[in-house]
C-alpha cells in the first residue's frame, strides 16, 4: 500500500503541531492565576466632583462583569475584558467601589477607595461683644462647616496679624468634616479697634494636591474703660508766663472718649481747654479737673502758675525812708512778682548788698538802689534814707520848751518820736465786709507823729486797687464805700519820718441772707446794724462781660477837647477792672485830643473769675473854623477847609468821614 504524499504529510504534521500547540496553551492558561483590577485603587475627589474608574481582568473569556457602587453613574463604555464608568456628583466622605468579573466558575473582585475632600469656603468667626469691659475675658470662636477632611485642617485665631491660638486637627477620623475652634481672651485697652478674625488651611499637598486657604471677615472689638487723667496728658502743674497766647490742655484716656472739665473749687473760673487764648494772672490757681464717661469719672487738682516780672511799688518799697540814729532797722523792699523776686539794695558807688539788722548811724543816710529780679525780668528803684538824731530836752507836755509848735520838727529839746507799729486789734489781718453796710477798713497805726496809712492790693484782681480806709477820728460826715471793695490780698504801708512797717491784709466780702440785698436794721439815724452771723454768706460771683450798653464799640470823641478815657465798664462780681489800651504804634499821650487818636483800642475786663474783652473804634470829629481852645485848627490836610464856622466833620483814622 502506498505511503501519504508528501504534501498530506505536511498538512497532517501542520495539523497535530497546531493542536500541540493548543494543548500546551490550554495547559499554560489553566495553570495561570486570574485576578480583577480597579483603576485608580485609591482617589481623592473635590465634593461634587466626577471620576472615570476603570475595571479589567486578564481572564481569556469572562462570562460576566461588572462595578458595584452607590454613587451616580454618567455613562459606561465596554470591551470583552475591561468596564470603565464615569460616576459624578461624587459627595461621600468616604466610599468603596468594586469590580467583579466571573471566570472559571470563580468570582474576581477588586476593591478601590474614593474620599472626598471640601475646601474651607466658608470661615465664620462668632460676634463679638458689642462692648467689652477692660480687664475682663471675652471668647472668640471660629467655624468652618463641611471642611474637610478634617485630619487635614488646621485653624488660627488671629488679632490683627498676631497669631493667638492655632490648633491642628490631625489625627481625626478620615470621615470627620468641618472644626470649631474656641479661645478665650482677655480684653485690654489697647485692643479697641482691633480687628480679630480666624484662618482655616487645609492642607492636602501629601496627596499630591495644593494648600487651600480661607478667612473670616475681622470683627472689631469695641472696649469701654473708665476714664484715666496721667501726667502726660494732664499734667499736675501748668506754668506759663503772662501774656502770650497759649492752649490749655487736659486729656483723658477712656472708652467711650471722656469729656474734660476744669473750674476751680470753689465754682469759679473755668478754664476753656483746648483754646488759644491770652495767659493773665487772673488765671493763676488751683483747678480741679474731672473726666467723665458711662464708666465713671477722674479727679485731678492742676495748679495753674502765672509768672510775671517784679514791680516795685511805693507801698512795698517806699521813694523816701527816714531811719532814728540809734536804732536797729532793715533796708527792705517787698517786690510782686512770680516766682517770688529776689530783691537786694546796695548803696550808690557801692558792691556789699545791704542785709540784716542795722544799728542806725548817721553815715548810713544816702541813696540806695534796690533791685528785683526774677526768671521774667528785673525792676530796679532808688530808695533815699534820711537820718534823724535826737538832741536837746523836752518838757514834761512832751513839747519843745524853746517852740511848743514845732513838735514834728528837729529843735533843742528832746522831741518823742516812735516809728509805725502794728497792733492786731486795731489793723486786723483778715477783714470781712458785708454788703451794704457801707462801712470802710480801719486800720489804725501806733507811732509819733502819726504815720500814714496806705494799704494797696498785691495779687490777683486786687492788685492796684487802693483799699478805702476809715479816717482816724470818724465822724458822722465820714466817708462810705461807694461800692464793695476787691476781694484780695493787700499790703498796708505805714510810713512816718522815724521809718516805715507794712503789714498784708486779706480782704473777703459776704452777702446777707434774706429779701433784701443788705438785709439787718437800721437805728434811728439810719446806720446799719451788723447782721448775725447766720445771716451771712458768701456773694455770688460771675466773671465780667462787655456789651454795646456798658462799652459801645463806636466812640466820638471831639479835637481839642481835652484828652477823655473810654466810655467802657463791665458787669460781673466782685467789679471788674477794665483797662483800654491803643492797638498798633503807640502814641504819646497827650493833653488834649487830636485826631491822631482816632483808632482801634482793645478794651479788657478782669476779675477773679475771668476775663472779656471788646475792640473799640474810636472817632475824632474836627469843627471846621477855630476852635474854642486858642490855637487849635482843623484844616483838611492839604486842603482848603470848606464849611461854615460851627461846623463839624468826622475823621476816623486819619481819614475824613
Amino acid at each position: 500500500m502506498p505511503g501519504p504524499s508528501p504534501g498530506l504529510r505536511r498538512a497532517l504534521l501542520g495539523l497535530w503541531a497546531s493542536v500541540g500547540l493548543g494543548v500546551f496553551h490550554l495547559s499554560a492558561v489553566a495553570q495561570e492565576p486570574f485576578w480583577a483590577d480597579l483603576q485608580p485603587r485609591m482617589a481623592l475627589v473635590e465634593r461634587g466632583g466626577s471620576l472615570w474608574l476603570n475595571c479589567s481582568t486578564n481572564c481569556p473569556r469572562p462570562e460576566r462583569g461588572g462595578l458595584e457602587t452607590s454613587l451616580r453613574r454618567n455613562g459606561t463604555q465596554r470591551g470583552l475584558r475591561w468596564l470603565a464608568r464615569q460616576l459624578i456628583d461624587i459627595r461621600e466622605p468616604e466610599t468603596q467601589p468594586v469590580c467583579f468579573f466571573r471566570c472559571a466558575r470563580r468570582t474576581l473582585q477588586a476593591r478601590g477607595l474614593i474620599r472626598t475632600f471640601q475646601r474651607p469656603d466658608r470661615v465664620e468667626l462668632v460676634p463679638l461683644p458689642a462692648w467689652q469691659p477692660v480687664g475682663e475675658n471675652f471668647t472668640l470662636s471660629c467655624r468652618v462647616p463641611g471642611a474637610g477632611p478634617r485630619g487635614s485642617l488646621t485653624l488660627t485665631l488671629l488679632r490683627g496679624s498676631q497669631e493667638l491660638i492655632r490648633r491642628s486637627f490631625a489625627g481625626e477620623p478620615p470621615r470627620a468634616r468641618g472644626a470649631v475652634l474656641t479661645a478665650t481672651v482677655l480684653a485690654r485697652r489697647e485692643d479697641h479697634g482691633a480687628n480679630f478674625s480666624c484662618r482655616a488651611e487645609l492642607d492636602l499637598r501629601p496627596q499630591g494636591l495644593g494648600l487651600f486657604e480661607n478667612s473670616s471677615a475681622p470683627r472689631e472689638l469695641r472696649t469701654f474703660d473708665a476714664p484715666r487723667l496721667e501726667d502726660s496728658d494732664c499734667p499736675r502743674s501748668w506754668t506759663w508766663p503772662e501774656g502770650p497766647e497759649q492752649i490749655l490742655r487736659c486729656v483723658a484716656r477712656g472708652n467711650p472718649e471722656p469729656s474734660v472739665h476744669c473750674a476751680r473749687p470753689d465754682g469759679g473760673a473755668v478754664l476753656a481747654l483746648g483754646l488759644l487764648g491770652p495767659i493773665t494772672r487772673a488765671l493763676a490757681g488751683i483747678y480741679r479737673c474731672t473726666a467723665t464717661n458711662i464708666q465713671g469719672e477722674a479727679v485731678k487738682d492742676v495748679t495753674l502758675t502765672v509768672e510775671y516780672a517784679p514791680a516795685l511799688d511805693s507801698v512795698g518799697c517806699p521813694e523816701r525812708i527816714t531811719w532814728l540814729e540809734g536804732t536797729e532797722v532793715s533796708l527792705s523792699c517787698v517786690a510782686h512778682g512770680v516766682p517770688p523776686p529776689n530783691v537786694s539794695c546796695v548803696r550808690s558807688g557801692e558792691a556789699k548788698v545791704i542785709e540784716g539788722l542795722l544799728r542806725v548811724a548817721r553815715e548810713h543816710a544816702g541813696t540806695y538802689r534796690c533791685e528785683a529780679t526774677n526768671a521774667q525780668g528785673t525792676a530796679a528803684k532808688n530808695v533815699a534814707i534820711t537820718v534823724e538824731c535826737e538832741w536837746g530836752s523836752k518838757g514834761q507836755d512832751g513839747l519843745c520848751q524853746n517852740n511848743p509848735d514845732l513838735i514834728s520838727s528837729p529843735c533843742v529839746t528832746l522831741c518823742s518820736t516812735d516809728g509805725p507799729s502794728f497792733e492786731e486789734l486795731s489793723c486786723p489781718s483778715n477783714w470781712t465786709w458785708v454788703e451794704g453796710s457801707g462801712r470802710l477798713f480801719s486800720c489804725e497805726v501806733d507811732g509819733k507823729p502819726q504815720p500814714r496809712v496806705e494799704c494797696v492790693g498785691s495779687r490777683n484782681t486786687s492788685e492796684g486797687v487802693l483799699l478805702p480806709l476809715a479816717p482816724p477820728d470818724p465822724s458822722p460826715r465820714a466817708p462810705s464805700i461807694p461800692s464793695e471793695p476787691t476781694p484780695g490780698i493787700y499790703t498796708c504801708n505805714a510810713t512816718n519820718r522815724h521809718g516805715s512797717m507794712v503789714k498784708t491784709v486779706a480782704v473777703s466780702v459776704e452777702c446777707e441772707r434774706g429779701p433784701g440785698r443788705g438785709g439787718g436794721s437800721r437805728d434811728v439815724g439810719g446806720a446799719l446794724d451788723q447782721p448775725s452771723p447766720d445771716a451771712l454768706h458768701d456773694c455770688f460771683t460771675a466773671p465780667p462781660q462787655m456789651d454795646e450798653s456798658t462799652c459801645p464799640s463806636h466812640q466820638t470823641w471831639l479835637e481839642g477837647a481835652e484828652a477823655a478815657a473810654l466810655a467802657c465798664t463791665a458787669r460781673g462780681h466782685p467789679s471788674p477792672q477794665v483797662r483800654c489800651s491803643r492797638e498798633g504804634t503807640i502814641q504819646p499821650q497827650r493833653l488834649h485830643v487830636s485826631r491822631q487818636d482816632a483808632g482801634n483800642y482793645h478794651c479788657l475786663a478782669t476779675n477773679a473769675h475771668g476775663t472779656d474783652s471788646r475792640t473799640v473804634t474810636v472817632g475824632v470829629e474836627c469843627e471846621w473854623g477855630q476852635h474854642q481852645i486858642e490855637g487849635t485848627w482843623c484844616p483838611d490836610q492839604g486842603h482848603a477847609a470848606v464849611g461854615l464856622p460851627g461846623e463839624s466833620h468826622f475823621w476816623e483814622q486819619g481819614i475824613p468821614a
